[in-house]
């Protein structure tokens, strides 16, 4: 006679237990029943726009150089990736914003490990682009497996590593080299 109730929270009977230890079973429960729902939940803190919109933007934003940047295909025999952010001096400047700020550090050592093959394999393309990798380190306690993945970044020599406390410096020199070249081609 009652329909089923789909609602969030259903009433049910009473139920109990006995257990030597209370606070070792809330927190078992709680694993259960709430925690691992979160495991599922995307492992960045701040993702790689959100370090874009909060640390560089400004940079290729700037109206002496936002006519200069567009988006970018780098093309190379095994691999291809767009750049959002691109602009041309004689050769392709690409600036990928990649945040390291994970839960993990097999995530950041993965992304490392990721980011490390692919500008390698784009570095061989035949416009032989100045990749720059545009970094955020993580908020939390993964300190060392950031400076690590910075570290198979840099050996791969094929990138421009950028840090978020280098923003302001960067986007100033941005700014001068594009002017640089904007007024030398008038």
């Amino acid at each position: 006679m009652i329909p089923h109730d789909d609602a969030a929270l259903q009433w049910s009977l009473s139920a109990g237990g006995v257990t030597d230890s209370p606070a070792l079973e809330l927190e078992t429960l709680f694993q259960e029943a709430v925690a691992r729902h979160y495991d599922s939940v995307d492992e960045a803190r701040r993702d790689d726009a959100t370090i874009y919109r909060e640390f560089y933007s400004r940079a290729f934003e700037a109206p002496a150089v936002k006519p200069y940047v567009c988006e970018h295909e780098v093309t190379a025999p095994h691999a291809a990736h767009v750049f959002s952010h691109a602009w041309k001096n004689g050769v392709w400047n690409v600036y990928q914003p990649l945040s390291f700020d994970l839960k993990r550090s097999e995530n950041i050592r993965s992304k490392a490990f990721h980011w490390e093959s692919l500008t390698r394999w784009l570095a061989q393309s035949p416009e032989r682009p100045n990749i720059h990798l545009l970094l955020a380190a993580p908020s939390g306690e993964q300190r060392k497996a950031y400076d690590d993945a910075k570290d198979l970044l840099h050996a791969s020599g094929t990138v421009n590593l950028i840090e978020e406390d280098e923003a302001m410096d960067f986007a100033r020199d941005l700014e001068r080299r594009i002017v640089a070249v904007g007024l030398a081609g008038r």
